[in-house]
C-alpha cells in the first residue's frame, strides 16, 4: 500500500495502538479491537526487537521499529542485553514521539504488552503525548533469558519487576492475563500498585493445517527457547528409545546456549537426522512447519521454574494450530484447563510417559483435534480488550 499523502497523514486521530512484542498470538485481540473501531494499528516486533508485523488504517504510517544493531549470535547478544534493553526503549520513544509531534497523529489508548518497551510510553503518557496507557502485564516476573551469569540474575530478580512496576504505577490501565498473576505482584510488593486492573481471559484463532486424522504425523514439536528446564531433554531421550521408531523432534525459537548442548549430544548420539532446528520463525510459516506435527511439548521439568505460575504462550500456539499440548504439573494453573478440556496430557517428566502419550494422542488424533476446536470455539467467549479500556 503507497503512503497517503502528507495531508491525509497529519492530524489523524489513532484510537486503538496495539503495540506488541512477540508473544502469543495477538491477531484475535487486534480483530475484536478492528471491529469495535477500525481506526485500529497493531504492530508487533519480535524477541530482538526486529520490526515483524505493522498494520493500520489507511492515512496513517508508523516508524519503522527496527533495531539499530542486531546479532543472530546467542552469546553475543546475550554479553549485550543492557545495551539492546535501553536501545529499544529510546527507539520505540522516539519512534512514537515522532509519530505524535511530527505526523501529529493523536494517540488515543495505546495498548503495550512488554513492560521495556512500554517504558518509554510512560514519559510519553506523562506529557500528554497519550491519552491513555493500557499496560497487558504477562508474565510479571519472568525474564526469558537463561539463568547464566549476572545479566540474567539481575533481569530476573530486578530489572523485570521493576520495570513492571514501573508500567503498572503509571498505565491507566493494567490488564493480568490471570489473577496470579495480580496475587503475585502484589504480594511481591506488599500493596497493589494499579490505578485499574482487569483480568483478561484470552482467545485463540483456529488456524490448523495438515490431516485431521493423524494420518503422517510423526513429529514432535518445541517452541520457544530452550532453558535448562523446559524439557527437551526428555523429548531428545524419548526419541532414542525404540518405541518412537519413525519420529522426528523439531525445534523451532531463538539460539540458546542449553539447545546447542543438548544438539551437540543428541548428534553424538546419531539422532541428528531425526531433528529438525530452526530460528525466529515468523508466524505466517507456523501452517507449514506444523503440518506434521502429532504434538506440541511444554514440559517443565520443575516446580521452581517461573512458568509455573505464568501463561505458557507455546500452550496457545499448539492449540491455535490443532495440536494437543503435552505438559508436566510444573506447567502450572494451565494444566488443570488442559486435562478438563482434553486438549493435550499431563505426564510424568519421564522419556517412558513421553513416548505413552505420544501413541495415546497417535490412536486416536482425530478425537484430540476435534476437543481443541471446541475448546477454542468457547473461548471466543473471552474478555475483549476494549470491554476493559
Amino acid at each position: 500500500m503507497g503512503d497517503a499523502p502528507d495531508s491525509a497523514r497529519r492530524g489523524r486521530s489513532l484510537r486503538n495502538l496495539l503495540f506488541v512484542w512477540e508473544n502469543f498470538d495477538t491477531q484475535p485481540q487486534f480483530e475484536q479491537l478492528k471491529a469495535h473501531d477500525p481506526a485500529s494499528a497493531l504492530v508487533i516486533v519480535n524477541p530482538q526487537w526486529l520490526l515483524q508485523t505493522r498494520q493500520t488504517p489507511p492515512g496513517v504510517r508508523i516508524p519503522s521499529v527496527r533495531a539499530w544493531f542486531y546479532t543472530r549470535s546467542a552469546r553475543l547478544f546475550y554479553a549485550l542485553y543492557p545495551f539492546y534493553l535501553v536501545e529499544s526503549i529510546l527507539r520505540t520513544f522516539f519512534a512514537f514521539a515522532w509519530l505524535r509531534l511530527a505526523r501529529r497523529v493523536r494517540l488515543v489508548n495505546v495498548i503495550v504488552i512488554n513492560p521495556y518497551q512500554g517504558s518509554g510510553l510512560v514519559v510519553m503518557r506523562r506529557l500528554g503525548l497519550i491519552r491513555n496507557l493500557i499496560y497487558i502485564g504477562g508474565d510479571w516476573f519472568a525474564n526469558t533469558s537463561e539463568r547464566r551469569g549476572i545479566w540474567s540474575r539481575l533481569g530476573q530478580r530486578a530489572v523485570h519487576p521493576w520495570f513492571d512496576r514501573w508500567m503498572v504505577s503509571n498505565a491507566d490501565c493494567t490488564i493480568d492475563m490471570s489473577e496470579n498473576i495480580s496475587r503475585c505482584r502484589d504480594a511481591h510488593w506488599g500493596r497493589a500498585l494499579a490505578r485499574r486492573q482487569r483480568v483478561m481471559k484470552t482467545s485463540a484463532s483456529w488456524l490448523a493445517t495438515g490431516s485431521e486424522d493423524g494420518a503422517g504425523r510423526r513429529t514432535w514439536l518445541f517452541l520457544g527457547l530452550v532453558r535448562p528446564d523446559s524439557g527437551v531433554d526428555l523429548l531428545l531421550e524419548a526419541l532414542a528409545l525404540p518405541e518412537s521408531a519413525g519420529a522426528r523432534l523439531r525445534l523451532i525459537g531463538p539460539a540458546s546456549e542449553e539447545r546447542e548442548r543438548l544438539l551437540g549430544a543428541a548428534r553424538a548420539r546419531g539422532l541428528g537426522p531425526r531433528i529438525d532446528v530452526h530460528g525466529f520463525t515468523e508466524r505466517r510459516e507456523f501452517p507449514d512447519l506444523t503440518r506434521d506435527c502429532l504434538f506440541g511439548a511444554n514440559l517443565i521439568t520443575r516446580g521452581g521454574s517461573y512458568t509455573t505460575n505464568s501463561i505458557p504462550a507455546k500452550v496457545f500456539d499448539y492449540m491455535q494450530f490443532g495440536l494437543p499440548s503435552l505438559c508436566t504439573e510444573h506447567v502450572g494453573a494451565v494444566a488443570q484447563t488442559i486435562v478438563a478440556s482434553r486438549t493435550g496430557l499431563v505426564i510424568p517428566a519421564t522419556p517412558q510417559d513421553v513416548c505413552r502419550a505420544a501413541r495415546e494422542i497417535e490412536a486416536d488424533f482425530a478425537a484430540w483435534r476435534r476437543s481443541i476446536r471446541a475448546h477454542i470455539e468457547l473461548q471466543r467467549e473471552a474478555t475483549l480488550v476494549h470491554e476493559l479500556i
